[in-house]
């Protein structure tokens, strides 16, 4: 009897020289791993739903021990390629990113469906810039560290708790600090970014993906964010070049 599960493929191996492992986010069974037979083949009916970056729905055999504990399927469809993200590279490394937290993040696993929708409503967005994109990341790199057990202090000075004369929001700290307590030390956005930072926690993504960001704060942002992983996680991204 087969399983039936809707996905995101994260990322795919390639298992000997015909076949495909295929890892994956699932709204009802969190990060799991596929054996798809025969997807490297060209004539495979398979081949669409190992690409990374594309959702589908699978009709899977549940994991047992003659499949070394992976899932293996039996069917499936195809319900959204995002074509246009895929041939754009510096979208390809930002997917790349979010996978990368989903991954090795070590998210809760009552988060994983919370992460899945999160990453859905991200690629469904279909941003045309890719300024909005890439604040599209930013946004969801905010929120995924609830889900990682990060997230810094946003309501307060995580000094003293204050609420009054907040001047940064840093690294170092660990979230925001009051002027009281600032010592001028690590990364840390100006005082006017951070009802935007504060903002990447607490609004829906829709709302957040209509404000209109510029290329400056977008770029400090990311370097919070990029800084703020690296320096409390083992997640490491990768640089965004284009050669």
């Amino acid at each position: 009897m087969s399983i039936q599960l809707e996905g995101i493929v994260l990322k795919s191996f390639d298992y000997q020289d015909h076949h495909k492992i295929v890892k994956l986010i699932s709204p009802s069974h969190g990060l799991i791993s596929v054996f798809v037979s025969y997807a490297n083949q060209k004539k495979s009916k398979h081949r669409s739903l190992v690409e990374p970056c594309t959702c589908v729905t699978l009709h899977v055999k549940a994991p047992s021990h003659e499949h070394g504990g992976l899932y293996y399927l039996v069917q499936g469809d195809a319900i959204d390629s995002f074509y246009e993200l895929k041939v754009d590279y510096e979208k390809v490394m930002m997917f790349y990113e979010m996978v990368e937290i989903m991954i090795k993040g070590d998210v809760d696993e009552i988060h994983l469906p919370y992460a899945y929708r999160l990453l859905k409503e991200i690629l469904t967005c279909h941003a045309t810039d890719l300024l909005t994109f890439r604040f599209l990341i930013v946004i969801f790199k905010a929120k995924m560290l609830v889900a990682v057990g990060l997230q810094p202090a946003i309501d307060g000075c995580i000094s003293c708790k204050q609420r009054h004369d907040i001047v940064t929001a840093s690294v170092s700290e660990g979230g925001l600090v009051c002027k009281v307590c600032y010592t001028g030390s690590g990364i840390w956005l100006t005082a006017d970014l951070i009802p935007l930072w504060r903002g990447l926690f607490k609004g829906p993504i829709k709302r957040l993906a209509m404000l209109d960001v510029t290329t400056s704060q977008v770029e400090l942002l990311e370097t919070w964010m990029k800084s703020y992983y690296e320096g409390y996680s083992h997640i490491r991204f990768a640089k965004r070049l284009v050669i």
